[in-house]
């Protein structure tokens, strides 16, 4: 399992999902079409990823997100 904050610095976070939360992912894992998915951006040079739907293909896939956590901590990410 891997774990991601949210991070919003570089646009709004899709999906309703809270900036600064806790994203935990499952790489590798079986996702069905819909499923809340990270997947690599395309085109790029490092390892930047998004959260999307679940397409029937996903080429660019990473893992698929078993639970998000809201932090209640202010601070900045």
């Amino acid at each position: 399992m891997v774990s991601f904050v949210a991070n919003d610095s570089k646009g709004i976070l899709q999906h309703e999902i809270p900036n600064g939360s806790f994203i935990f992912v499952r790489p590798d894992d079986d996702y069905k079409i819909n499923d809340f998915i990270v997947v690599y951006k395309e085109n790029s040079s490092k390892k930047d990823y998004k959260i999307k739907k679940a397409e029937e293909k996903e080429p660019l896939y990473f893992g698929r997100i078993i639970m998000i956590a809201k932090s209640f901590i202010e601070e900045d990410f």
